[in-house]
């Protein structure tokens, strides 16, 4: 009876490995994303925090039946599962806190942009409609 225990444990392992290793691909997304996202429209980062999100979820939802299964193949092995995905969530949080930074400070852009061109369109010396930026308010309102 033993070899099936041994069989049973190693399945976990295996399946816990496999759901961290998804994780740290969550991670490797995350970061690249982070790397690429001033170039970004609003429409694709929405799409990618969609994405993120449900991954979010799923590992929350997930979070106590992975540890259940991790002490099921033994004390040791559960104790490098929760330290590799407390590590691994730490991080997530990390990269989510700097990502909405970068998203704020573009929405700040986007508000001063908004406003010099409505200041200056408003001027004595110029109609909105005859504005030297029109081009950018063209990309304002794509973004």
């Amino acid at each position: 009876m033993e070899p099936q225990t041994e069989i049973k444990k190693s399945d976990i392992m295996i399946q816990l490995n496999g759901e961290l290793d998804s994780f740290r691909d969550l991670l490797s997304f995350s970061q690249k994303w982070l790397s690429r996202i001033d170039g970004m429209s609003p429409a694709v980062m929405q799409e990618m925090l969609n994405f993120r999100e449900k991954w979010i979820t799923r590992v929350s939802n997930r979070k106590e039946d992975w540890i259940s299964l991790a002490r099921q193949a033994g004390e040791e092995y559960a104790g490098k599962f929760i330290k590799s995905m407390s590590g691994a969530l730490t991080e997530l949080q990390s990269i989510d806190a700097q990502i909405y930074k970068r998203l704020e400070e573009r929405k700040q852009d986007y508000l001063r942009l908004i406003s010099d061109l409505t200041t200056s369109g408003n001027s004595k010396t110029g109609s909105w409609k005859n504005h030297e930026h029109s081009g950018q308010r063209v990309d304002i309102l794509r973004k």
